[in-house]
């Protein structure tokens, strides 16, 4: 049996490395809910571009710079897989036309020198395979990118996840219920199991939940429960792409056969699922409902985007933690990086087509105006993202704090179904504020260089509103030079903070321990506990001290045969009649090396690396055998 990928998709991925030619075909105008709200048409946010060939390079060590910052030449798709001989075809292209044979890594130890297409067979079908072509240029340089080979489905080891949100694809019919007024539920079905066969389907309703799981933590966990926070996938057999039905009971997903067909659509997934949070966030005053018209996109659509590129971020560096295994990893690489690229192409049209900024989709014309627009503001995202260090995680939470102090007045100057010069500043210059205080720099001026309208008044307003509306934070941090801590981290004042360390005691050498002695800051112990809780009023810095202990009991061993051997020929003698007195000067010795150690004695009590009790029982032994000796030279 022969399976025929899609070559159109391929096709198209292939022309997106070409300068000049239109990225991105939307079925039909993107659209969120009618001019009037009270019209009965369904509000419905189009991912909307046909599947792409999964053909990107991707590596578990991932991150999107390739896509952003450099020139693709190099692609190449799988064009035919015969389940039944092993036969696999590969064709692609490389638009710099290297003079030189590609070289060909099938992943099952073949390699061999070749030119596009190229076929091969696999003995071994029970596994798949990951092929590698590498270009090889007349300057020295080399490229490569890499192609999924796919025979058995993806296996997950399922791990408890941190939320209680779930992503559920019924196997029989669901009802929905529209929770707003004027806002319809289309007629749509359920994906039967002969979609499920290169994946299980409880296997991608983990890999979602994993996905949504971590998009609620991006959304600081502030969106509206509903239905016990679950979304379910349905399937619209009539439509080509996806759509979020935010606004329902449950909240679910609209899908055409392509999004489990073939290969999984996970980057277009991971979007949708981004509709169905940021649109319900923030709990108290989501944006859906507020925003939907033909302004939404610049908001919907560019968190969508962010939140689903994001996401495949951390689910594939985290891909160990959650268990999934190498060829489910390389293959929602392949979806992410295919439609990062989309992102690039987006952004250098907007570039290219004069920077002319757009957030209002004209109701009366074919296209998106707003498209190049808010993919502009995804663009920049992930570019301050790469380049400051900061990762996804934490500048896109910082990003949602600011836009989930979203309010009525925001709602007003937003004019989601009034467009105005004023509205569109408003619209870019929360944009622009939210990315700002995503990278704790001020970013105006980039922007304004884009034709961005910004109005700084409200900027400082929304800046210096999130900070207000937030509460204090210290931080707390926790070091030692040996043994694990625990309790580093942010606290809100006024809370408690437990820092911890173990083990107390660690082994230096056969004589001597490190012992823990307590908890110091700029310099002084404030806790001999190694479990110490306190109230955090300010930023704090705690060091673990330790000292040194001798360990007496193994001396002990040490020393106690020797003494024994002393003692027996002690005995020895004494029965010979033998008891030489001891020369004088060897007396004189004995007292000067008694007196040593009582000098290196009270040299550890001064630098802390003997206790107490081990001090004073060493001096009381030395002391008095110092009385013995003197008593000796004497006589």
């Amino acid at each position: 049996m022969s399976s025929i990928r899609n070559f159109g998709a391929s096709l198209f991925l292939f022309l997106l490395l070409i300068e000049n030619v239109s990225i991105y075909d939307w079925p039909d105008k993107m659209t969120c809910a009618p001019t009037n709200i009270m019209e009965t048409t369904a509000c419905i946010h189009y991912t909307g571009f046909n599947p792409v060939v999964n053909d990107a390079v991707g590596t578990p060590a991932f991150d999107f710079k390739k896509v952003l910052f450099e020139n693709i030449s190099l692609t190449a798709w799988v064009t035919n897989i015969n389940y039944e001989t092993g036969n696999v075809a590969i064709n692609g292209v490389d638009t710099q036309r290297p003079s030189i044979p590609f070289t060909w890594d099938w992943g099952d130890g073949t390699t061999y020198e070749g030119w596009f297409p190229q076929t091969h067979i696999y003995l071994n079908r029970k596994r798949n395979y990951i092929v590698k072509i590498t270009a090889h240029y007349s300057n020295g340089k080399t490229d490569s990118t890499k192609v999924l080979i796919h025979f058995v489905p993806f296996k997950v080891t399922f791990v408890p996840l941190p939320s209680n949100f779930s992503v559920v694809i019924p196997n029989s019919s669901v009802g929905l219920i529209s929770r707003m007024v004027g806002y319809s539920v289309p007629k749509l079905t359920y994906f039967n199991d002969s979609f499920f066969n290169t994946m299980n389907r409880s296997a991608v309703e983990y890999v979602l939940t994993v996905a949504a799981s971590i998009q609620m933590d991006f959304a600081n966990y502030n969106t509206q429960v509903i239905n016990g926070n679950n979304i379910i996938i349905l399937r619209d057999p009539s439509f080509t792409g996806m759509y979020a039905l935010w606004y329902t009971s449950p909240v679910a997903i609209g899908a055409g056969d392509y999004a489990f067909k073939d290969s999984i659509q996970w980057s277009s997934l991971f979007h949708e699922i981004g509709h169905c949070i940021t649109l319900n966030s923030p709990a108290n005053y989501c944006y859906g409902g507020k925003i939907d018209g033909p302004a939404n996109a610049i908001f919907s659509e560019t968190m969508a985007q962010i939140f689903q590129h994001s996401t495949a971020y951390e689910l594939i560096n985290r891909a160990k933690e959650y268990g999934l295994n190498e060829d489910l990893v390389f293959e929602i690489e392949q979806s992410a990086l295919n439609s990062m690229l989309i992102v690039r192409r987006a952004y250098e049209n907007y570039i290219s087509s004069g920077m002319k900024f757009n957030s209002w989709n004209n109701p009366n014309t074919p296209e998106d105006e707003t498209f190049n627009t808010f993919m502009t503001i995804v663009y920049k995202f992930f570019v301050y993202a790469e380049n400051s260090g900061m990762g996804y995680r934490i500048p896109l939470k910082r990003m949602m704090t600011l836009l989930q102090t979203f309010q009525e007045k925001d709602r007003e100057r937003y004019g989601s179904t009034n467009n105005s010069q004023e509205a569109e500043t408003f619209r870019s210059t929360l944009l622009v504020a939210a990315l700002s205080y995503a990278f704790e720099k001020d970013l105006r001026a980039d922007f304004r260089k884009l034709n961005f309208p910004i109005d700084d008044n409200t900027f400082d307003e929304l800046i210096t509103r999130v900070s207000a509306s937030l509460p204090t934070e210290y931080e707390v941090k926790v070091s030692s030079d040996r043994g694990t801590v625990s309790g580093s981290g942010w606290y809100k004042a006024g809370t408690n903070a437990t820092v911890t360390i173990s083990p107390t005691q660690i082994e230096k050498d056969p004589f001597t321990n490190y012992v823990f002695e307590g908890w110091k800051v700029n310099e002084t112990i404030v806790s001999t506990s190694p479990t110490y809780s306190f109230v955090v009023n300010k930023p704090i810095s705690l060091t673990a001290s330790w000292r040194t202990e001798l360990k007496i009991t193994n001396i002990l061993i040490i020393l106690g045969p020797i003494m024994l051997i002393v003692v027996l020929a002690a005995v020895v003698l004494k029965r010979k009649g033998v008891q030489p007195p001891p020369p004088k000067k060897d007396i004189e010795n004995e007292i000067k090396k008694y007196e040593e150690y009582l000098n290196k004695l009270e040299q550890l009590k001064k630098e802390g690396k003997i206790s107490e009790q081990a001090y004073k029982k060493l001096r009381e032994e030395y002391e008095k055998k110092l009385e013995e000796l003197v008593e000796k030279l004497k006589k």
